[in-house]
């Protein structure tokens, strides 16, 4: 048995090379919507993501992609830092 792994990507060159991975474990899901798609999240990103940080969590089982959560992270007013889904706040 393997161990799982997980990694965590802070930029767009790391999360756009998810691209190909990320829709493999798509078809390997049932009941998939528009948004859990990488296309989707990257639409969203590059809308409204100027004011968060990037952290894109990927689980391996060995090299195998596994699960993918796609996170960023906010200051809030009070200077905590506040960890959402990409687009928590303005999708379905």
């Amino acid at each position: 048995m393997s161990q799982l792994r997980v990694q965590v990507s802070t930029n767009w060159h790391e999360f756009s090379a998810s691209r190909t991975e990320w829709g493999d474990l798509l078809n390997c899901c049932r009941d998939v919507t528009v948004f859990q798609t990488y296309e989707w999240y990257a639409a969203w990103w590059k809308a409204f993501g100027q004011n968060h940080r990037l952290m894109l969590l990927s689980a391996r089982d060995g090299k195998r992609l596994v699960g993918i959560a796609p996170l960023m992270t906010t200051r809030t007013p009070s200077r905590r830092t506040r960890i959402a889904f990409i687009g928590g706040e303005h999708a379905d």
